[in-house]
């Protein structure tokens, strides 16, 4: 069953990604960046239960988000800058920060709005995405062990 709901959001999105391409009407584009909104499109629709549209300013937000996270972790430092400890300490600072700061956009506008909205509207016989299925292993986790709801 999980299979074929794969299989389907898999299709759904390819069928999306060939529209795309058809409305580019064959000017050039960056197959790279298609290929990635492809991707995030699929992680999202296992996930939280919903793809985005290609243009959508909101998940284009939270891709830009991701893009930009892997960018700050190089640390380039040129030899002048060893002698400079304060200045790198610096910008390792404000790199960290701005990784935090998208880190928190991502999981405060994207993650937890979508979590909290299964949580609301949860049925235990509508289990089709990821946060579905972790709903519903965490309610028979209570009922079994007791546990406090305010842990999910």
């Amino acid at each position: 069953m999980v299979a074929n709901i794969l299989a389907e959001k898999i299709q759904e999105e390819v069928q999306e990604c060939v529209k795309a391409l058809a409305e580019k009407k064959g000017q050039p584009l960056d197959l790279t960046r298609m290929t990635q909104v492809t991707v995030s499109n699929n992680i999202c629709s296992i996930v939280f239960g919903k793809r985005f549209e290609y243009e959508d300013p909101f998940f284009k937000r939270y891709r830009s988000s991701c893009r930009r996270n892997p960018q700050r972790r190089r640390v380039n430092v040129s030899s002048e800058e060893y002698s400079q400890f304060y200045d790198l300490c610096q910008g390792i600072l404000s790199g960290c920060r701005k990784l935090y700061e998208d880190v928190s956009t991502v999981l405060n506008t994207l993650v937890k709005p979508f979590i909290d909205r299964h949580v609301e509207e949860y049925n235990e016989d509508s289990v089709d995405d990821f946060i579905s299925a972790y709903i519903k292993e965490f309610y028979q986790d209570i009922k079994e062990l007791g546990i406090v709801k305010d842990y999910l």
